[in-house]
C-alpha cells in the first residue's frame, strides 16, 4: 500500500469475471495480506486452475477468526484492476 500511497479508504477490486469485492486499505495493515503473483517460486498465469495474474491472500491458517463470509468475499483471485477510493 505504500507503494500507491494508500493509507486509508477502500479498494474496488474486480476480478477477470467482472466480480467485483471491497477491500479496506486497514486490512493490509491489520493482517498480513498480501497481492500474491507467484505460487511455490512459479508466476501466477491467465488461467482460470492458475488463479492469475494476482490473488489477494489472507492468513486464514495463521488467523482462523479470518474464516468468514466478510473476509473470504475479499479474496479476490484472477484480479485484472485495483482502484483505491479514498
Amino acid at each position: 500500500m505504500e507503494a500507491v500511497g494508500a493509507e486509508s479508504g477502500t479498494m474496488r477490486v474486480v476480478a477477470l469475471n467482472d466480480y467485483a469485492a471491497s477491500v479496506p486499505v486497514q486490512d493490509f495493515f491489520d493482517y498480513p495480506v498480501i497481492l500474491a503473483m507467484q505460487i511455490d517460486g512459479k508466476r501466477l498465469r491467465v488461467r482460470v486452475r492458475d488463479n492469475g495474474p494476482i490473488f489477494i491472500i489472507y492468513p486464514f491458517s495463521e488467523q482462523p477468526d479470518l474464516l468468514n463470509e466478510e473476509i473470504m468475499t475479499r479474496s479476490v483471485w484472477q484480479v485484472k484492476r485495483i482502484e483505491i477510493d479514498d
